[in-house]
């Protein structure tokens, strides 16, 4: 393309990654800009899977690979365990005020996804009421700015371990600041008070558990009722948590983030495991997809088994491995 300061080309196998890992989230069409590039007119610099003489490119050559093997993929609506909470009008809400110069609501959720993925745990991202909460065995719902009642029904009778925070019912649907932060949320209603926060300078982080807050932490007062979650270096509590309910009081750093994904998934009964750069799993119906963006080869063994389908282990650089989910150890 011809629209950024710079253009790399793609490294060879990645058409074919990208496809593939489309289809292990649930996308039902990949479609590929575009079939033939133009050699006339402003977008004549678009590539296509046919040069403008009519020749295929490497990417037909994956492309077509990708056609060949998406047979393959099983075809399920069956819920990721995992389900993470995106919103839009919090995006716009901490757009008009995000009361730190650094903090991004997109952000604060991708970096939960980027843990969880870590982590090697399937998501599916859903929106601000939260339907669809049934057979989830988590649920991380980070700073979504207003809860509507469709979504605290839905977190009072939901069994999944369910993380918020932070920020999480900062705002009503008018943007006016709630009677209690967070606001209650039914039986399930927190026995948490937030009775002050700070954004903080990128250069300020506060230890906390194995990692620190970055950017944004709240002041909680836990109630009887509530149980509270570690402490910060100047004893402030990290959190609190009640029955399956768990407010995180800031915005955790990836070590952080790291520390309470696991022992909320530990909770959930959810089998994780530590994946190496670059390297990512998706489970899909009866199907377990492993990719691999790095540039060096990966052991797999431990995540395929003997149940694979195509793909080798080693794994190699910008490659995708199919198994059987059946054979997966641990599975």
């Amino acid at each position: 393309v011809n629209w950024a300061p710079h253009n790399p080309a793609p490294h060879a196998g990645m058409v074919r990654l990208w496809c593939l890992e489309a289809f292990a989230h649930g996308a039902e069409v990949v479609s590929i800009f575009r079939w033939r590039q133009a050699p006339f007119g402003q977008e004549q610099m678009h590539a296509g899977l046919l040069s403008p003489d009519g020749r295929g490119t490497t990417a037909l050559d994956e492309f077509s690979r990708v056609a060949n093997e998406a047979g393959a993929l099983s075809r399920t609506s069956e819920p990721a365990p995992v389900a993470l909470a995106f919103d839009y009008e919090s995006a716009w809400a901490y757009e008009i005020e995000p009361q730190g110069e650094e903090f991004s609501y997109f952000d604060l959720v991708f970096d939960a996804y980027r843990a969880l993925r870590r982590l090697g745990l399937s998501v599916d991202i859903i929106g601000p009421d939260l339907d669809g909460l049934a057979g989830r065995k988590l649920v991380v719902v980070p700073g979504l700015f207003h809860l509507s009642e469709r979504a605290r029904t839905a977190l009072a009778n939901t069994g999944a371990q369910v993380l918020l925070g932070p920020r999480t019912g900062a705002k009503t649907k008018n943007f006016q600041i709630p009677s209690t932060l967070p606001p209650g949320l039914g039986a399930q209603s927190l026995d948490v008070t937030v009775k002050a926060v700070e954004s903080l300078r990128p250069d300020t982080p506060v230890a906390a558990g194995d990692g620190a807050f970055r950017l944004w932490r709240e002041f909680i007062e836990v109630g009887d009722a509530a149980v509270a979650q570690d402490h910060a270096e100047d004893g402030h509590p990290t959190g609190a948590r009640q029955g399956n309910i768990s407010y995180i009081a800031g915005w955790p750093d990836p070590m952080l983030w790291r520390s309470i994904l696991l022992e909320a998934a530990t909770k959930a009964h959810l089998q994780t495991v530590e994946l190496t750069d670059g390297l990512r799993v998706q489970d899909c119906g009866e199907h377990r997809m492993v990719f691999n963006y790095s540039p060096d080869p990966k052991n797999i063994e431990t995540l395929v088994g003997a149940g694979l389908i195509f793909g080798s282990s080693p794994l190699a650089p910008f490659d995708v491995a199919l198994a059987r989910k059946g054979s997966t150890p641990g599975s």
